[in-house]
């Protein structure tokens, strides 16, 4: 079977015969948590730890 791969920055390509697959990367963008400062991804406001440690937090 013959296939070529190649890369566009951060997407691979795969072409066979009949197919082709495309493979990306997403970068993710980094925040800090509002308790303790850790870099955490973006959107969210607690690092696991913290979350972990507060006991308020609604469990529903």
């Amino acid at each position: 079977m013959k296939q070529r791969i190649h890369r566009d920055k951060l997407m691979f390509h795969w072409i066979t015969k009949h197919h082709e697959i495309v493979v990306g990367f997403k970068r993710v963008r980094y925040g800090t948590c509002r308790l303790c400062g850790k870099n955490i991804p973006e959107g969210d406001s607690l690092c696991d730890a913290c979350f972990a440690k507060s006991k308020d937090v609604s469990k529903k």
